[in-house]
């Protein structure tokens, strides 16, 4: 069984964004837990932070994460940074989608955060691509805003035709990122972890004269208490200490998975 780890932590967006005081942070800390707590090994587990995490350098670097995923490996993806909400167009102003979202890396002096970022389309189409092994076990963290709206299942063609999205919050029985990969065969349904709503933001706090990321520091304090926790009890156990922020993770993906203890 082989365990790999992809963090990618962005704290410098200025002048696209505004910059993040705890993204950077926050991918340290999730290293420093995956490999004292999770016994992954440091030569596979790879950061990108700031000006190295590029739309290019965090994609190669998925292909890294994905390539040869065979059953029984641990397969984990952390972003860390700004998420985006946005209407895309095509080239010729057709409307790809109502809301799209996806993550923000590295601008690298880009004026458009729509240049840059990283759609569900993108990520499905790597996903489908590598051919990950079915009983592989991916796990998708996304910390940043409107990260339970970075949706995999089906492409903006398909999702354009349906009704606009329920701003309910999902329950954890909801499949989405994989949906689509499953019903083709193509791979393993991944367990993805939002740190917020497809329409809500994630929020920064501070925590013992630190800026911590709200989501990411309770996430963190609670699988170094209990590794065995599962998946969906992680979300369980954190979201009332979110409610005050109006944050609210959720999970998705593998319902069978969800109830297993998290990274076993």
């Amino acid at each position: 069984m082989v365990k790999k780890a992809l963090l990618v932590g962005v704290s410098e967006y200025l002048p696209l964004k505004a910059n993040l005081r705890s993204a950077t942070i926050e991918v340290e800390n999730w290293k420093a837990l995956l490999v004292r707590t999770y016994a992954f090994g440091e030569h596979n587990v790879r950061v990108l932070m700031n000006e190295r995490a590029t739309k290019r350098a965090v994609l190669d670097r998925l292909t890294w994460l994905l390539a040869g995923a065979l059953e029984g490996d641990q397969i984990v993806f952390v972003f860390c940074g700004h998420g985006l909400r946005a209407r895309r167009r095509n080239d010729e102003g057709k409307l790809l989608e109502r809301e799209d979202e996806g993550l923000i890396p590295y601008p690298a002096g880009s004026s458009s955060a729509l240049d840059v970022s990283i759609f569900d389309d993108d990520l499905t189409d790597l996903y489908e691509r590598m051919g990950v092994r079915r009983g592989a076990l991916p796990t998708f963290i996304f910390d940043c805003c409107y990260s339970a709206g970075i949706d995999f299942s089906e492409t903006h063609r398909t999702r354009l035709t349906r009704p606009a999205r329920s701003h309910v919050a999902p329950s954890f029985d909801v499949v989405r990122f994989g949906l689509r990969l499953t019903r083709n065969g193509s791979g393993p349904q991944p367990v993805v972890i939002a740190a917020s709503g497809e329409t809500g933001l994630a929020i920064e706090v501070e925590a013992a004269g630190q800026p911590r990321s709200l989501f990411s520091l309770h996430a963190l304090d609670t699988l170094r208490g209990n590794p065995r926790v599962s998946y969906s009890d992680l979300i369980t156990t954190i979201k009332p200490l979110m409610t005050f922020a109006a944050q609210e993770p959720c999970i998705r993906g593998d319902c069978q998975r969800t109830k297993r203890s998290f990274l076993h």
